[in-house]
């Protein structure tokens, strides 16, 4: 990297971050959860081009890990520029370019509001930690603009692993990559929040994040208003309703209420991200931190060792055995 180049990866990486830190965050919580994942291979999707070469070639994951591990907390980046590798400033310059997919905006807690207003309340109370908006850079982006003032758009939510939202924000929710469900193939939605919970799957994320140590989230999505979009309608055309009933292979009958089943990725498009903080294991991290034992745990074994070697050896010696004969002998004169 020349230093003319250099300049302006790492300014562009400053300025990213100083513009919308939590952006910036969320972007790098999702890669990371991905990395830290068992199943690395496939959820590292897209994965950093100058550590793969041609699609044959072996993606270098070791060499990745190492370079994540020696990046510090984003806020500090601007204190530590001189000290980073060049390798560093590549990485989080690929992450965070606005032009690549998709950019990350955080949003306020009302816009959970605004979203209840399109899909109705939840089941029952749920409040996200983080809602961030999702805006594209593709080509396929714009061609859902344009779908979307045809038929119009209506919102659901969409549950699945922390390690999974790397590759579904970056590359869109896909239909032959979901199992097939009791009522048919594809793409599965709610407009009850609460419905999506129990496919919700929190996972461990970048050490240093601001958003927490084990997070989950839930995809806000855009579904086109499109007769591929299963769900239940309200029409009195008797005929359309009944198509949109039925999804193909359905093995429980017709779409239920206030679900969705999308046949076409091209149908759906991720809006919003809601993180949920596991506050418990933050609770647990916390309390283990306060607590010597929890972070000098084989420190506080030899330690507890040689006070239980200390107490035999005094219980044992001739001067203890002795004090306690005469202090129960003085009990039974008593």
């Amino acid at each position: 990297m020349s230093n003319e180049n250099e300049i302006d990866t790492i300014s562009y990486v400053l300025d990213f971050i100083e513009e919308d830190i939590l952006g910036a965050e969320l972007k790098f919580a999702l890669f990371s959860a991905a990395l830290m994942s068992y199943r690395k291979d496939t959820c590292l999707r897209p994965f950093p081009d100058f550590l793969s070469g041609s699609e044959t070639d072996e993606k270098q994951i070791e060499r990745l890990e190492s370079i994540v591990d020696l990046i510090p907390t984003l806020i500090e980046l601007k204190n530590k520029k001189d000290i980073l590798s060049d390798e560093c400033w590549k990485f989080l310059y690929w992450l965070f370019r606005k032009d690549r997919i998709f950019n990350a905006v955080t949003c306020t807690k009302q816009k959970l509001k605004d979203l209840e207003t399109e899909t109705g309340q939840s089941s029952f109370s749920l409040s996200p930690d983080f809602i961030f908006e999702i805006d594209y850079q593709t080509k396929s982006s714009e061609k859902f603009d344009e779908q979307v003032k045809q038929y119009g758009v209506k919102y659901g939510y969409h549950g699945s692993r922390m390690d999974n939202f790397h590759s579904i924000v970056s590359n869109g929710l896909q239909v032959h990559m979901m199992k097939n469900g009791l009522y048919g193939e594809g793409i599965y939605l709610s407009e009850d929040l609460a419905v999506t919970m129990p496919y919700v799957s929190g996972g461990t994320i970048w050490k240093h994040s601001k958003l927490g140590h084990q997070v989950s989230c839930v995809a806000v999505c855009e579904i086109l208003d499109h007769p591929g979009v299963k769900c239940q309608i309200e029409t009195p055309d008797k005929s359309k309703a009944k198509n949109k009933l039925y999804a193909k292979n359905s093995e429980m009958g017709e779409v239920p209420y206030k679900y969705f089943v999308v046949t076409s990725s091209d149908l759906v498009r991720i809006k919003y991200i809601l993180v949920f903080i596991d506050k418990e294991s933050h609770s647990r991290k916390r309390s283990n931190n306060q607590w010597l034992i929890f972070k000098y745990p084989v420190a506080t074994i030899l330690f507890s060792y040689v006070i239980f070697l200390c107490i035999m050896a005094i219980w044992k010696s001739r001067s203890a055995q002795l004090y306690l004969k005469r202090y129960f002998k003085s009990d039974e004169d008593d």
